[in-house]
C-alpha cells in the first residue's frame, strides 16, 4: 500500500460521515414537508385530481433512513478495520497519533497534549506513522 493510499484508507471513515451527514439533511428537509400545512383560500377554486405527493416523499423518506442504516454500519465496520490496521504498528505514540486524529477525530492540538510532542513533532510523527501503517498493512 503507497503513503496515498493509507490516508485514503484512514481517512474512509471521514468520508462515510459526511455521506451521512448529507444524507441526513436531505431526509430531514424532505420529512418537513410532510408536516401537515394550512388551509388557503387565497388560491383559485378550480378543482382538479388530487396527487397524492405524502405517500411518495415517505417513501422517499423511508428509503434515505435505510441508506443511512447502512451507511453507519459501513462506517463502524471501517472504523473496526482502521482500529485492527492500527493495531499492528509497534509504536503506542504512532497508534495514539493515528487513533487521535483518524478515529477519535481530535484536533492536533489535542493529540499533541495527549502524547506531549510540540505541533511540528506531531505532524513529522504522524508521517511517519502513517508510512509505516502503509508498510505494515503491505505486510500482511
Amino acid at each position: 500500500m503507497t503513503t496515498r493510499e493509507a490516508y485514503d484508507f484512514l481517512n474512509s471513515v471521514r468520508r462515510t460521515e459526511i455521506a451521512i451527514l448529507k444524507l441526513q439533511l436531505q431526509h430531514d428537509e424532505l420529512q418537513s414537508c410532510l408536516l401537515p400545512k394550512a388551509i388557503t383560500y387565497d388560491g383559485d377554486k378550480v378543482q382538479t385530481t388530487p396527487e397524492d405527493r405524502m405517500s411518495e416523499i415517505a417513501a422517499q423518506v423511508a428509503d434515505m433512513e435505510k441508506q443511512i442504516a447502512a451507511l453507519k454500519r459501513r462506517k463502524a465496520k471501517l472504523i473496526i478495520e482502521i482500529n485492527a490496521a492500527i493495531a499492528k504498528l509497534d509504536s503506542d505514540v504512532e497508534q495514539m497519533i493515528l487513533l487521535g486524529f483518524y478515529v477519535g477525530r481530535l484536533p492536533a492540538v489535542r493529540v499533541a497534549e495527549l502524547i506531549h510532542y510540540s505541533i511540528p513533532g506531531l505532524y513529522k510523527a504522524k508521517r511517519r506513522a502513517v508510512a509505516h501503517l502503509a508498510e505494515k498493512v503491505d505486510e500482511v
